[in-house]
């Protein structure tokens, strides 16, 4: 046996240990179905592929890519337990859906609008995320939505139990198991910001104020203090009375 079927003897077995580390024999690769189409919804099978209308029934792989017009929504279930709903003038496409020996592995991409995601993880693991372009959510058995559309700031929300919320700023675990809806934003550092925020009612123009203003309103409001105005002298300034 001559140097080069040396070499060649010893390489055949490693690529071949490569190729079953890589391509685990137990990896399912899943598909989609499309179970409700309402209004003008388009999908297309990869980047490369035309648009084509959506209708029921229809079954598609990883890398379709699913948008909606005005007044529209479509809705695809991921067997076994997963439901997905995307919502008027949206996109999303479906990057990972696989098995894992058992474990559920699912990453959709949202360019924007709003997506509804319904895990149904009872006995299952699961391991599933919606990336948009300012945020990530990390989904594990739970009832999320996330939305994400110029010029508002992009918003999850937990219906039912915990999920991970991750934009360039932070990373942050909100909602538990039946503790209703909870919001979280990338402006905010918390969903105790986001609720303290949509919970203040402030009667001046929002624009009117620095950060600094509306943090100070926000923390008088939450405390029980009100907002008036001189109806007499309102349009000047340093008037607010709190």
């Amino acid at each position: 046996m001559n140097r080069t079927t040396l070499i060649a003897s010893i390489l055949v077995p490693v690529a071949c240990v490569f190729a079953q580390a890589t391509n685990p024999a137990n990896v399912e690769h899943l598909k989609a179905k499309v179970t409700g189409v309402e209004g003008l919804v388009q999908v297309r099978m990869a980047e490369d592929q035309p648009w084509q209308k959506a209708t029921l029934d229809m079954e598609v792989g990883e890398n379709a890519e699913f948008r909606t017009g005005p007044k529209s929504a479509v809705r695809f279930v991921i067997p076994p337990d997963q439901t997905v709903t995307l919502d008027r003038l949206g996109t999303v496409k479906v990057l990972t859906a696989i098995s894992d020996n058992g474990k559920l592995k699912t990453n959709l991409g949202m360019k924007y609008g709003r997506t509804r995601y319904d895990i149904e993880a009872a006995g299952r693991e699961h391991e599933s995320t919606i990336a948009s372009p300012s945020s990530t959510l990390a989904v594990r058995g739970t009832k999320v939505s996330v939305f994400d559309q110029r010029p508002f700031p992009a918003e999850a929300r937990s219906l039912t139990g915990r999920a991970e919320f991750r934009d360039f700023k932070k990373r942050v675990f909100f909602g538990n198991k039946n503790a209703g809806t909870t919001i979280v934003n990338t402006t905010d550092a918390n969903a105790a910001s986001t609720a303290l925020t949509q919970t203040v009612i402030d009667p001046s123009i929002a624009l009117a104020r620095s950060q600094a203003e509306t943090a100070l309103v926000d923390t008088l409001l939450s405390r029980g203090a009100t907002v008036s105005f001189d109806p007499h002298q309102r349009n000047k300034p340093g008037l607010a009375h709190a």
